[in-house]
């Protein structure tokens, strides 16, 4: 476009970044399929495509699950971000402070704190993750033994935990 002489115009302009936008649509698309699709894969242990293909048909079965499942979810990701961080800044503020050898030596302690700020941040990123790969494991977990208990007298999942039997038991008879 540079080359072309285009940068002025702002039709193309409106263009490219429709299209930037389209692709980073794609993106998380297919990170969110990937992501499902390894559930699958280590659920049934079937291959990559019939593992995304089951993901996806389980995912469009139970929509307001996943959906409330993974707001509440992100909530409690974010909140542990922000906790994780702020507690790390906070106790490495209160030991530059107050521990003897960094009282004395360091003479302000937040320039420290700020890089802890950001190590602690990045920790908290990769914790968290594998926390939403958990939260979203045990759904398509629970999901799948709902989908297998289907064809069975008895729609209760097989591989649930007694309280949440209780659970459905209860909403059955009602």
């Amino acid at each position: 476009m540079e080359k072309a002489g285009a940068n002025n115009n702002k039709c193309l302009k409106y263009l490219v970044n429709c299209l930037r936008c389209c692709m980073a649509c794609f993106e998380r698309f297919i990170k969110f399929l990937n992501r499902n699709a390894y559930i699958q894969i280590a659920l049934t242990g079937s291959n990559f495509c019939i593992a995304a293909k089951e993901a996806m048909r389980i995912i469009w079965a139970n929509p307001q699950r996943m959906t409330l499942v993974n707001g509440i979810g992100g909530a409690f990701i974010w909140i542990g971000k922000l906790f994780i961080t702020a507690a790390t800044v906070i106790i490495c503020y209160e030991i530059y402070i107050n521990v003897e050898p960094y009282k004395t030596t360091v003479t302000s302690p937040f320039l420290p704190c700020i890089v802890i700020l950001f190590i602690s941040y990045g920790i908290a990123v990769n914790f968290m993750s594998v926390y939403g790969m958990a939260i979203d494991s045990i759904l398509m977990c629970f999901l799948y033994d709902e989908e297998l208990a289907k064809g069975r007298a008895i729609k209760i999942p097989k591989h649930c935990p007694e309280l949440l039997q209780e659970f459905f038991d209860s909403n059955e008879k009602k």
